[in-house]
């Protein structure tokens, strides 16, 4: 029998992560703290809700880890390895195979990708964070970089 896998997206606002986790995810449950603020449809952003809005699916994760076998995506940016390391623990704890994928993207264009209104010199400065913090993390972590330019966008485009 197949474990249940929990994939953690990663990567700057605009870098392609909820594109490339609803193409390549969708059989999946797939979470996000941007679920926090959609309003009757519409991303209403509140800087004071952040907090709220990660407890929140983080709560959802762990009632989605008791509920099924099925695959988890948690789609935040997961800037911090602590940030990572909050769900890999449980999914861990609870028999999950893990991986963690980093959606690489030139800062340029997560800028005009980004739709949640991020100043360019925050994705800057959560880009240099991401650069950071990759290099601690544990070589037992299973991750993978995806260029979301050269690997995946042309792919998900064209099918």
């Amino acid at each position: 029998m197949q474990k249940p896998q929990l994939k953690i997206m990663r990567g700057i606002p605009g870098s392609g992560k909820t594109t490339y986790a609803n193409h390549e995810f969708s059989e999946g449950i797939i979470l996000s703290a941007d679920d926090w603020f959609m309003k009757a449809g519409v991303y209403q952003y509140d800087a004071v809700q952040v907090a709220s809005a990660h407890a929140n699916c983080r709560h959802r994760f762990l009632l989605a880890m008791g509920q099924s076998d099925t695959l988890i995506v948690v789609d935040n940016t997961s800037i911090n390895a602590w940030e990572i390391e909050q769900y890999l623990l449980s999914a861990k704890t609870h028999g999950y195979d893990v991986e963690i994928i980093t959606m690489f993207c030139p800062v340029p264009l997560a800028v005009r990708r980004n739709i949640h209104g991020v100043p360019e010199r925050v994705i800057r400065r959560m880009e240099h964070f991401r650069k950071e913090q990759q290099r601690r993390f544990p070589e037992t972590w299973n991750h993978r970089i995806v260029h979301s330019i050269a690997e995946f966008l042309p792919r998900a485009l064209s099918g």
